[in-house]
């Protein structure tokens, strides 16, 4: 995400920047560093700012950063208020960067922003990482089974569907996408009966 009007057109344009990556430790400044790799960006090849998505907010609203990174669902407050306060653009992930970076970090899924997603904001092709639910190896596999097929179930689609915007695109089609640990043998199960696993 950029400041409007920095004729910033591709995440290669980042190069010799102001970029808030997120905190260390957080799985935002990895991703960050995933996707700016992705471009031929390493560290130093930019003005690294350690902040977190509301402070990065502030500076880039003051001038001090040009861009940052945040991992989230869209819309997000953060940027909802810097689209209708100061002017945002966001970059576009896809092409061959995109395919090189979800070779290299299967976490990486394909997904798209829509045009409006932010007020006067053009969408944008860009990269996800799903949310997942982690167990033991030791949890039964008959309950994770069931816990899997309630995940699945209508009353939950409705819910996913009222809730959050994103959450009407969390699909059990698209599930196994970008998915970077093993399965449980209980998930593995449901997934399987369900015709998305072989």
């Amino acid at each position: 995400m950029v400041k409007k009007g920095l004729n910033i057109r591709s995440i290669a344009d980042l190069k010799g920047k102001r970029i808030s990556i997120d905190e260390p430790g957080s799985g935002s400044i990895i991703n960050a560093k995933a996707i700016l790799a992705g471009y031929g960006i390493r560290d130093g090849d930019y003005r690294a700012e350690n902040l977190k998505p509301g402070p990065s907010a502030e500076k880039l609203k003051d001038g001090g950063l040009d861009a940052f990174f945040m991992t989230t669902g869209w819309p997000t407050a953060a940027l909802t208020e810097l689209a209708t306060t100061t002017g945002i653009e966001l970059l576009p992930i896809e092409g061959e960067p995109a395919k090189k970076i979800m070779a290299e970090f299967k976490f990486f899924a394909e997904d798209a922003i829509p045009d409006n997603a932010y007020k006067d904001v053009k969408g944008v092709k860009t990269l996800a990482v799903g949310a997942q639910w982690v167990t033991s190896t030791r949890m039964s596999a008959d309950l994770v089974y069931e816990v899997t097929k309630a995940l699945w179930s209508d009353k939950t689609r409705a819910l996913l569907d009222a809730g959050h915007a994103k959450g009407k695109s969390i699909r059990k089609e698209t599930a196994l996408q970008g998915l970077g640990i093993p399965l449980h043998d209980g998930a593995a199960r449901f997934y399987r009966e369900a015709g998305l696993l072989g």
